[in-house]
């Protein structure tokens, strides 16, 4: 696949079975899906070599307004990445 779809399709995330994902204020001011905040972080900031998860839940706390995206919340999304 061409880099472009391959984003796009980490972007989108899995199927949403009919409901809205909820969606994260960012100190940017634009409002995304866990998906699309991981996305963003990798992107603003490439790990050097590697990025464990405690390293990228800091990096997500500190670029959300007022929500709080716990550790598990993360890790079942990059799972839920793993399947596709």
């Amino acid at each position: 696949l061409p880099y472009a779809d391959v984003v796009r399709i980490l972007k989108s995330g899995p199927p949403t079975r009919g409901q809205q994902r909820l969606k994260y204020d960012m100190k940017d001011g634009s409002k995304r899906d866990i998906y699309s905040v991981i996305l963003k972080i990798l992107a603003d900031n490439p790990p050097l070599i590697e990025l464990n998860l405690n390293e990228l839940t800091e990096r997500i706390q500190n670029n959300v307004q007022n929500a709080k995206i716990t550790t598990r919340k993360l890790r079942d999304s990059l799972k839920n990445w793993q399947k596709l």
